[in-house]
């Protein structure tokens, strides 16, 4: 790769924003992205020092069981009925 081509190359991508998850990543990613365009100051992963998951887990209690098909850790707040509360009916 060229010199020039890889100063464009942006790495890590995405706000330190704590995202764990593939969805996540993609609003941090879009987040920088909409940050870059309209002139806004923003806490990129680039700017940190060391790596970007730096004690795993930003806060979150660790998961402990693995989520049926897709061998990543299971994680409560990653559950939309959790979030919204309980159930009226």
């Amino acid at each position: 790769m060229a010199d020039a081509a890889q100063d464009r190359v942006m790495a890590p991508i995405g706000l330190d924003i704590g995202a764990r998850t593939p969805e996540e990543t993609a609003v941090a990613i879009c987040a920088e992205i909409i940050a870059a365009r309209t002139g806004r100051p923003a806490p990129s992963l680039r700017d940190r020092s060391g790596p970007i998951h730096a004690g795993g887990d930003h806060g979150r209690a660790p998961a402990t069981e693995p989520a049926p098909g897709n061998g990543r850790a299971a994680d409560p707040a990653d559950d939309p009925a959790q979030a919204a509360g309980p159930r009226r009916t």
